[in-house]
Parts: structure tokens; C-alpha cells; sequence
């Protein structure tokens, strides 16, 4: 939201529909589930408590269009014909059946599988080279989808170019490049060979849940967990923090304090490929979606987890297994964080405490971190080390848990509404804070970015109307100012 736009003395927020919700622990979605999720929806929607049919087509356009985010499978035409063929699914799901959204996936996996043809024969052809002179508009929005059958083989083939180029361009011989494409766009396609029913279904909702606003989703069972784990900044496995690399799952870093540092076996540019549970059999994880790998690494503090690891030694490969005893990991650099500077101002030193705060981080346990405490603590420090002004700041942060922006503005006022929430119902509700102690009273200002969201909004706001500080940054914010439940 622009920074002028927030008014003295209550900024009044409407609530969005449901953020985040999943189905029961474990639970996949089935399709007799869907039209009850479409109707939670609803209910808890500010502005749309009913299927119109705009919003009906909205979400087959997002649906569609998620299927394709780059536009290099389907034609322009084709794309027109799969909204056309999802006409009619939402009355197909409350009669319990989704024929229509299984169509639709079996069409996507022919043309992930022609693609991944179309790359083996082009590049496998005897008088393959590298067009440098080949140009590719890579923004899909800007391109837009192909006309026809003629033009997409035309963009894939300057998209083989491009990916090609960047893999010599890199050091790789041609030859290992060819394979290497080869590989890239035959897992792709084994990946959505596997793709579930359950992760269907859960694409079909989130595009509905778009369809909505902006900021409304639904979270899958696996996705609300890294959810969590985001606004805890804690989880539990091993401690390292992985990457895809042709298939395979590479350690990046190593957490420092987390179970693989305590090990010490564990080093960066590991290729983990095999995963056991305690003494259980070993699965292979290569080509293996990420997040699948990384669901299968994780788990319950103090349960083992057997890994099978590929090591470059020198040129040698070496292949060994080991065995880690998952623990807590406190993700400390995702938290807030407080650094000083000296600035010269005509002539004069001035000490200056710049917090950032990436997120409203927190957890239902008040024993687990808080980015409240966090909050206080460092502002203790400010106070301790005589800063002459403070920058907040909050240039990264995309929102998180409202309570704690609230409770953090109250750090710097003496009390006061600080923000309005109304519902579905009209129903509204004022937080407020209501100690009227303050932990830094000093000059302030407060850095907000295009990325500012949400309850970092909400703060900066706050901090605006009541004149404690200044707002420096980007001409506006993300401009969300919504609340979710």
C-alpha cells in the first residue's frame, strides 16, 4: 500500500478468506472432498460468499495457466480448449465426480512427454549445433502462448539453444550438455508421471482459492508444514540445507548446530541418493522431487535416519552409507538480527542501530522462539549500547503472525488501537496495545520495500500514525492489507 494511504487513528483491515488449510494429518484429498472445501472457502471469504460464474471461470483460467506457467506446452488455441473442457467442473465435483480435472492432467502428461521427445531429437541429430545467433524472449507473460503447433516448436528449439549455451558456456562439452538436457526434460515428465491425485486436486483448489484474491490459498498437508516450520523458524532432521542438481539432491550447507554438524561426516557438495528409516530398507531418491527427498529426510527428533551419500574425492566417486540422529534445528538465521553502524554528520559520530526483522515469526508454544522476545531482546541492546537512532528494518518482510506486529508496535507507544480487523460478517474487531510501557523511544525510522507485506504493513503503518517514526523506502509497499484466518 502506498505509505500515505493509512489514516490516523485505526487502520481498518478486511479479513481474506482462509489462508491455509489441509486436510486432517496425513489425509490426502479425495474428490467427494473438494466441494466442501469450496464451500469453507465461501464462508470465510470477506467479499465472495457465493460460486458466481466469474469466479468459476477465474479459477479454471488460474488452474489452466498453472499448468503452464511457461507457456511452451500448449498453443493459444489449446489453452482455450482445456478452460473450455473445465466447464461445468465445479457441478461435476459436487456430484462427486472429477473426470474432468483427470482429462485435463492425462493431456498435460502428453505434451511434457512430446517435449522431452522433441529435445532428444533435436539435439541427437547429427548436425545439431548451437545457434549463437538465437533469440528467446524469456518472460512468458511478454511472450505470451504459442500461435500454433509450428511456432512452439520454434520457441522450444530456441529454448534448446538457450539451455544448451548455458551449459557450455559453463565448461560442459557438448556432448555431456546433450545428455545432460536429455536428462533435465525426461525427469520432468517422470515427475509428473507421478504427480497424485491428492496434488491435483490440491492445484485445482489453490487456483480456486486465487480466484478469490490474490492472497488466498490452500495449503497441502506437506506445504502447510513448511508453513509452520517457516513461522517457527524451528524443524526437525538433519540440518542441511539442500538443492536439485540434475537429479540429484545436493547438500548446500550445513546448519550450523544441527545433527549433521554433530556428526561431522556430512560436507557440502554431497550427493545424497538413498534414504532408510532406522533400520528399514534404503529408497532411492535420485530424480526424485525435492520436497519428496527432503519429507523422507526429515523427521522426529531422535529417530535415526540411514543416507546413502555420493562423494567427488579428487575425480574419484566415492559411494558409503551413514547414519544421523535427527534433531531440533533452530533456523537463527532466518531470525531477527541487529547490527550498529557510525555515520559522519557534519563532523559529528553518530551510532546508529539497524534491526531487521524478516518476519513475524512465532509458535502457539511460548516456550519455542517468539520474533517478540527476539524483538525485546534486541532492543535492550540498542538501549545498552546508547545507539543516538534506530532503522527498522523491514524492506524483506512479507508478514506473518498479526498478534506479534501488534504487540512489537507496542514497543514503541505508549499504548493504543493499533489496527481493525472485519470479517465475513461485517463483524469487527480492534487489537490494541494496552501496556503502556515503551522499550526505545528514541529517533526512528522504519525501511519498507515492494516486499513490505501484510502485518509489516500494518506496523510501519501504526508507527507512521502515531509519529514514531519516519517511512523511507520504495514508493509503496506490496499493498496487501489483508489479514487471513
Amino acid at each position: 500500500m502506498p505509505c500515505n494511504s493509512l489514516h490516523r487513528p485505526l487502520l481498518w483491515l478486511l479479513a481474506a478468506a482462509v489462508f491455509g488449510t489441509a486436510s486432517p494429518a496425513g489425509a490426502e484429498l479425495s474428490c467427494t472432498s473438494l466441494p466442501e472445501f469450496v464451500r469453507l472457502f465461501l464462508r470465510g471469504h470477506v467479499r465472495h460468499n457465493l460460486l458466481t460464474p466469474e469466479v468459476e471461470q477465474r479459477a479454471i483460467d488460474n488452474y489452466v495457466l498453472r499448468l503452464d506457467r511457461s507457456r511452451m506446452l500448449l498453443t493459444g488455441s489449446e489453452a482455450k480448449a482445456l478452460e473450455r473442457s473445465l466447464s461445468g467442473v465445479f457441478d461435476e465435483m459436487e456430484a462427486g465426480r472429477c473426470s474432468r480435472l483427470t482429462d485435463v492432467h492425462k493431456q498435460l502428461l502428453r505434451k511434457h512427454e512430446a517435449a522431452a521427445k522433441f529435445v532428444r531429437k533435436t539435439v541427437e541429430a547429427e548436425d545439431y549445433a548451437i545457434d549463437e545467433s538465437a533469440s528467446l524472449v524469456l518472460d512468458p507473460d511478454e511472450r505470451g502462448y504459442p500461435k500454433n503447433a509450428a511456432e512452439r516448436d520454434d520457441l522450444t528449439r530456441r529454448m534448446i539453444h538457450f539451455q544448451m549455451s548455458n551449459y557450455v558456456g559453463n565448461g560442459t562439452e557438448l556432448e555431456e550438455a546433450k545428455k545432460k538436457l536429455i536428462a533435465r526434460y525426461e525427469r520432468r515428465f517422470k515427475r509428473e508421471l507421478e504427480i497424485t491425485p491428492d496434488e491435483v486436486y490440491s492445484a485445482f483448489l489453490d487456483s480456486f482459492a486465487s480466484a478469490l484474491d490474490p492472497h488466498s490459498n490452500y495449503l497441502s498437508q506437506r506445504v502447510l508444514e513448511d508453513f509452520r516450520i517457516g513461522m517457527s523458524l524451528s524443524l526437525e532432521g538433519i540440518g542441511v540445507a539442500l538443492s536439485e542438481q540434475d537429479g540429484y539432491a545436493v547438500a548446500e550447507r550445513i546448519i550450523p548446530g544441527g545433527a549433521a554438524e554433530k556428526h561431522g561426516v556430512l560436507k557440502p557438495k554431497d550427493k545424497l541418493i538413498a534414504v532408510a528409516e532406522a533400520d528399514g530398507e534404503f529408497v532411492d531418491i535420485i530424480d526424485m522431487p525435492l520436497r519428496d527427498a527432503v519429507s523422507k529426510i526429515r523427521g522426529k527428533a531422535g529417530t535415526k535416519v540411514g543416507l546413502t551419500v555420493l562423494r567427488n574425492e579428487g575425480g574419484t566417486l566415492r559411494k558409503f552409507n551413514t547414519e544421523i540422529v535427527r534433531d531440533k534445528i533452530d533456523l537463527a538465521e532466518q531470525a531477527a538480527q541487529l547490527r550498529f553502524e557510525e555515520r559522519d554528520v557534519d563532523g559529528r559520530e553518530f551510532k546508529l542501530a539497524i534491526l531487521e526483522l524478516p518476519s513475524f515469526y512465532g509458535d502457539a508454544d511460548p516456550t519455542k522462539r517468539q520474533c517478540t522476545e527476539d524483538v525485546k531482546k534486541l532492543l535492550a541492546e540498542v538501549r545498552k549500547e546508547k545507539a543516538d537512532g534506530l532503522l527498522l528494518d523491514l524492506s524483506r518482510n512479507g508478514g506473518g503472525l498479526l498478534q506479534h506486529a501488534v504487540e512489537i508496535s507496542g514497543y514503541f507507544i505508549r499504548e493504543g488501537e493499533v489496527v481493525g480487523i472485519q470479517d465475513a460478517r461485517g463483524r469487527r474487531q480492534i487489537l490494541t496495545d494496552d501496556d503502556e510501557g515503551i522499550l526505545y523511544s528514541g529517533p526512528m525510522v522504519v525501511h519498507t520495500s515492494r516486499v513490505s507485506a501484510s502485518a509489516s504493513e500494518i506496523l510501519a503503518g501504526a508507527l507512521k500514525d502515531y509519529g514514531r517514526a519516519v517511512i523511507v523506502g520504495d514508493d509503496h509497499t506490496f499493498g496487501k492489507g489483508t489479514v487471513q484466518t
